[in-house]
């Protein structure tokens, strides 16, 4: 029996790789019916006097990219799409604790497509009484991934420095400060800055502070 019949079919995912736990993943209710993988080269023409085919130098390559179209739909309950759909368009925002868009895997079986999400229109096809919208047409663009480790360094994410940062959900102080400081065991530098007496409850939406972390010697 094959694996589909035994489980059902794998569902295609949008993974956040710059957090773990998955709880800013994204999971398809509907798989894509295909997608688009291509790569261009840029050639540049040199016109040669008195012949009919220039000749061409090599510039640059480009980034790989995947295009693929997605299915929202919350008819069943009853309830606005753009709740789902919200959760995918932030992954082509910057995201304030990284200063830059997510590191994202699109993930569907044997496609693993490392990159990030560089464009996405969404068109609303389905709408209940009073103009709630019910389903949505997705379509995105990712790119495979550019940067280096080293690209990610930068002064706005020092932990010499203090921050404000709000409270997602699945948030724990050790998970904070291994994000922050690169060390989970300096939750109760946070803990103490904020007067939280357990780590573990934290609320969604809350702003704590982190404090700077400070380097030893003079």
């Amino acid at each position: 029996m094959a694996r589909s019949e035994r489980e059902g079919p794998t569902k295609a995912r949008i993974i956040n790789r710059d957090y773990a736990g998955g709880d800013r993943d994204v999971e398809v209710v509907f798989n894509p019916e295909g997608y688009r993988v291509g790569k261009r080269s840029r050639w540049l023409d040199h016109r040669v006097l008195l012949s009919d085919t220039p000749r061409v130098e090599f510039t640059s390559g480009e980034r790989r990219r995947l295009e693929v179209e997605l299915i929202a739909d919350t008819s069943a309950e009853m309830t606005d799409v753009r709740d789902e759909t919200s959760r995918i368009e932030a992954m082509a925002v910057i995201d304030p604790d990284l200063h830059r868009p997510p590191h994202l895997l699109f993930s569907w079986g044997s496609l693993q497509f490392d990159g990030v999400l560089e464009e996405i229109d969404m068109r609303f096809v389905l709408f209940d009484r009073d103009g709630t919208p019910l389903r949505a047409i997705l379509h995105l663009l990712f790119r495979e991934r550019a940067w280096t480790e080293e690209d990610d360094r930068s002064p706005l994410q020092s932990p010499d420095r203090a921050k404000r940062r709000v409270v997602r959900r699945g948030d724990t102080l050790p998970l904070i400060a291994h994000q922050e400081y690169q060390d989970p065991a300096q939750w109760r530098r946070i803990a103490v800055a904020n007067d939280i007496p357990d780590p573990q409850d934290l609320a969604p939406g809350q702003v704590i502070l982190v404090p700077p972390m400070r380097r030893s010697g003079p």
